[in-house]
């Protein structure tokens, strides 16, 4: 069973947890952290990842970011070497760390990163079967149009590219 460390809206450790199948008892003010990887390739590619058939939430949706929940005790950046590792099978990438926005529609912290997969690491891609059905890659124009409709996910990828180029 997931443990998560609780935030307040601040992004601070309240010094509680909360185990993840009670996430939907969080009180007012308080948070679980995630983390977000947008992951490109040397050219600047996207990677995208279809979500597994079989998850709970969002099955079978393309996503432009790799990560997943921070757990109790581990801090942004060890949360987002270990959901790339886990999901991807990809160990020692070089993130960036962006920033995070508060997310009170879904009670999380989402803390945002970027990494560049290099070209003799994508043939290392091993997917996580439980979490994702597939990964492509996409051009930056092909991603943007993948998020028109999620206003969150566009701010992010269009702050990251406006930094990239």
């Amino acid at each position: 069973m997931e443990i998560w460390d609780i935030y307040d809206q601040k992004n601070q450790l309240t010094g509680q947890t909360i185990a993840r199948k009670d996430v939907h008892l969080l009180k007012e003010g308080h948070f679980h952290a995630c983390v977000n990887a947008l992951l490109r390739d040397e050219a600047g590619n996207i990677l995208v990842q279809q979500r597994s058939l079989q998850k709970e939430t969002n099955p079978g949706v393309w996503d432009i970011f790799t990560g997943g929940s921070i757990l109790a005790g581990e801090n942004p950046d060890q949360g987002i070497a270990r959901e790339v590792a886990e999901e991807l099978g990809l160990i020692n990438l070089d993130f960036h760390y962006h920033g995070y926005d508060v997310r009170a529609d879904i009670k999380s912290i989402m803390h945002y990163y970027t990494a560049v997969i290099p070209e003799e690491s994508k043939s290392n891609i091993v997917i996580q079967k439980s979490e994702l059905a597939q990964v492509t890659w996409l051009s930056v124009q092909d991603a943007v149009e993948l998020v028109t409709d999620r206003p969150f996910d566009r701010k992010w990828l269009n702050s990251i590219i406006t930094k990239m180029m």
